[in-house]
């Protein structure tokens, strides 16, 4: 995101989107999270939840969560001074694993200075244009958005919305934004498998929204 202009859009609706660190009794791990509320974090599910997925054995296996923490405003490579670190409350407000979402109380009202993301409930329609902004391998922030749009894929999965936005590890997480309202009309869960590249997986917040009182009320506060 360092390379477009403060002012620009890419950037301004890239401010509540942050990096978030967690550790584990498996050590550490990251992911992106952003604010949709003054206080209200929101995340994948399996980025702060008790399981952690091992590759060699490609099972999830129990773990315990000991601190989890955002870090905001990491845009430079070059500058650390200007990364804000906020804690999140544990254990999670609301969290589902089959919708791999969690809610989250964030401390230190980082949404004075970073603002907060508005999010929709429209459903997605087929090729809509697309953004993801993240932290792809934990890096600063990026911005997917090349042939970036919803697809109709061979093996659909259930509740999930399939796209072509480039991601990687550290993505799962993001906001995935509307490219023309600009609002957050899911939240990015995986890539599809290792044999099917570039091709991801989001939930759509029109289905989380119908199963959470709790995101529907912030929703309405926006």
């Amino acid at each position: 995101m360092l390379d477009y202009h403060p002012t620009s859009i890419f950037a301004q609706v890239g401010q509540p989107v942050g990096r978030l660190r967690t550790l584990t009794s498996f050590g550490r791990s990251g992911c992106t999270a952003f604010l949709i509320s003054p206080t209200h974090l929101m995340t994948n599910e399996h980025c702060i939840g008790d399981r952690h997925w091992d590759h060699k054995t490609k099972t999830w296996l129990p773990r315990t969560v000991q601190s989890v923490k955002v870090e905001m405003g990491a845009v430079d490579p070059n500058d650390n001074q200007r990364i804000d670190t906020y804690s999140v409350q544990m254990p999670p407000l609301e969290m589902n694993e089959a919708l791999d979402y969690a809610i989250l109380n964030v401390t230190g009202n980082p949404a004075d200075k970073y603002g907060y993301l508005a999010i929709s409930t429209a459903k997605p329609a087929f090729k809509m244009p697309l953004w993801i902004i993240g932290h792809p391998k934990l890096k600063v922030q990026q911005i997917s958005r090349l042939h970036c749009r919803v697809i109709q894929h061979a093996r659909p999965h259930k509740h999930r919305l399939h796209h072509t936005c480039p991601t990687a590890g550290g993505n799962s997480g993001s906001p995935v934004f509307d490219a023309s309202t600009h609002e957050v009309i899911a939240i990015n869960h995986a890539r599809y498998s290792a044999e099917v590249r570039d091709v991801g997986l989001a939930v759509p917040f029109h289905i989380i929204a119908a199963q959470s009182p709790l995101l529907r009320a912030i929703i309405g506060n926006q």
